[in-house]
């Protein structure tokens, strides 16, 4: 029988399963606990299957042993994905963006309608991005009004007073903030996820699966009554341990010892 893939190296988990997972469904459910937490729980439920693998492999001879060894594994794996996930900025961040782009984004397209005038830019060019209104539009200038300034080159050079610096920030800002907005009517970003988010939710699609075989193996060795006090479930923030004398005892802090995180 193939040996489990175990490792504490985050990149090479994330490596490994990434491949396993990318074929699957991407219809699953969202990940809605912390990742933190679900690795921390995985470790508990495979130290706690551990002494049981030669009975488990007995009276279920079909049980995926492997899989449930690598579960701590996979964890890290759903962790290194779910960092790799951007966060959108928060209302506050880009407001404060658009504060700081809009007086910039202002006296440089006056000055290129001056520049139009005297016939040292294109005319049209610059009538094209002062038409049109509204957050998103203003942030397609921001990346817009640059553009003709470089262009322009040596016929404007010395003729105005924005510094590359300038230009350059308010290229940064209008290009950022085109990230980050969304057109009137498009689909909510909690609706349509980033390939990064729904990979996230394939590796812990797998997550669950894996741990409802492993619960089937926890009814066999413990009883019905007894699994859930032994294996925690993936998103509880209340882990079991289980004393050497088999009192069961709680504990709710993930930071116990777990293994470095790569």
């Amino acid at each position: 029988m193939a040996e489990p893939f175990i490792t504490e190296n985050a990149n090479a988990a994330f490596e490994h399963f990434q491949p396993i997972v990318a074929g699957h469904s991407t219809d699953v459910p969202t990940l809605n606990v912390d990742a933190d937490i679900v690795r921390f729980n995985t470790v508990k439920i495979a130290a706690a299957l551990e002494p049981h693998w030669a009975r488990i492999s007995s009276e279920m001879p079909k049980f995926p042993v492997n899989e449930i060894k690598e579960l701590p594994t996979l964890a890290l794996a759903l962790v290194v994905a779910t960092d790799r996930i951007v966060t959108p900025a928060s209302k506050k961040e880009i407001t404060a963006r658009q504060k700081r782009m809009r007086p910039l984004r202002r006296i440089t397209l006056t000055q290129l309608e001056i520049f139009a005038a005297l016939g040292l830019v294109d005319r049209d060019v610059v009538a094209q991005i002062r038409t049109g209104s509204g957050p998103l539009d203003q942030a397609k200038d921001g990346v817009s009004i640059p553009a003709v300034y470089r262009q322009a080159g040596a016929k404007i050079e010395g003729k105005h007073p924005f510094t590359a610096a300038q230009l350059k920030q308010l290229e940064d800002d209008g290009n950022w903030l085109l990230q980050q907005l969304r057109p009137m009517g498009s689909v909510r970003d909690d609706v349509q996820r980033s390939p990064e988010a729904i990979l996230r939710d394939q590796l812990w699609a797998e997550m669950n699966r894996r741990f409802d075989e492993a619960y089937k193996a926890g009814v066999v060795i413990w009883g019905r009554r007894e699994v859930d006090a032994r294996l925690p479930m993936l998103g509880s923030r209340q882990a079991t341990t289980t004393k050497p004398d088999g009192d069961v005892v709680d504990s709710d802090d993930p930071a116990d010892p777990i293994g470095p995180i790569g």
